[in-house]
């Protein structure tokens, strides 16, 4: 095979001391019967301008992480709608920008049986995108719950000016398109008065992160509340370490838990698909992933391979 038949693809980021990408892209390369390169390009933030040009034009299909998510934008020809939403992208194909991070939050959640109310830890740019995932996937109930108020209120005041909704009460609002009720809880401690139970919590925070281990993503009493009186599977965005402080919590108490790492594996699938102009399904999806279980022992996948790298 030519150089001329290899795909050009990788990942634009910084530090990006390690990335398990690569070995996530080549499986998915070898199980398609494609011969791909998937290069790291360590861009430093005062070189990004001067060498992103030149790096779309050799490499037509690239990953993009921190921090070039929004950076990267006004480089590309053009961006998807869910790109353009959420404001940031994370997959290029042929200087066009997308984002697969809920299209692999979509496909990870798709293991479990739909919930009727989702919780979200978290206010940032992967809480938006779980909740944009969570209205796509037409979630009846949505919740976000976070430490930091200001960020919150921010994220809210984003939601209203893009999703056409009216107020029921104070931070409680309805989509005017779907009836779906999403309720911003302005204070953790309000979670004692909440008088809904959510069936599936999402922790988007890097809260419990390696080297932070010991951290979790809210006060621990509010977190024992919110499993003791709900009961919901957990779902943390956080692959390393494999269990979190948070699933720590949750498999104590019996509860299903699931780590980030299919959301990555996702996300990199959702990258091949649009890569490739193929329709992406969740049955073989998930075919992929449980072969790649297999072949990949997560645990042990994750600690000989993994040294900080963002979601």
């Amino acid at each position: 095979m030519t150089d001329k038949n290899i795909v050009k693809s990788g990942i634009v980021g910084y530090p990006l001391n390690y990335s398990i990408s690569p070995a996530i892209h080549n499986y998915l390369y070898e199980q398609a019967g494609r011969k791909g390169e998937y290069k790291e390009f360590r861009v430093r933030p005062e070189d990004f301008s001067e060498k992103i040009g030149t790096i779309l034009k050799e490499y037509q299909y690239l990953n993009v992480t921190i921090p070039y998510k929004k950076e990267i934008i006004s480089h590309l020809q053009g961006t998807s709608d869910s790109a353009k939403i959420l404001g940031v992208v994370n997959s290029v194909a042929r200087e066009q920008g997308y984002n697969t991070d809920g299209m692999g939050l979509e496909l990870a959640l798709a293991e479990w049986p739909k919930p009727d109310h989702a919780m979200i830890i978290g206010a940032g740019n992967t809480s938006r995108t779980a909740l944009y995932t969570l209205l796509a996937m037409e979630i009846p109930n949505i919740s976000l719950i976070h430490r930091n108020i200001n960020n919150l209120k921010k994220l809210k005041c984003e939601f209203a000016e893009i999703i056409e909704v009216k107020e029921l009460s104070a931070g409680t609002y309805e989509s005017m398109a779907t009836g779906q009720q999403i309720t911003f809880i302005n204070d953790p401690e309000e979670i004692f008065k909440f008088n809904q139970t959510p069936d599936l919590l999402i922790n988007t925070t890097s809260a419990g992160m390696y080297p932070e281990i010991e951290q979790i993503p809210l006060p621990e009493k509010i977190i024992q509340h919110i499993l003791i009186e709900s009961k919901p599977r957990v779902f943390d965005v956080i692959y390393n370490p494999i269990r979190t402080k948070l699933l720590k919590l949750a498999t104590e108490m019996d509860l299903e838990i699931k780590n980030g790492l299919s959301m990555l594996f996702y996300q990199a699938y959702a990258s091949h698909s649009i890569w490739f102009e193929e329709e992406y399904s969740i049955e073989k999806a998930e075919k992929l992933w449980k072969n790649f279980v297999v072949k990949f022992d997560p645990e042990k996948f994750i600690l000989e391979n993994w040294s900080n790298q963002a979601i």
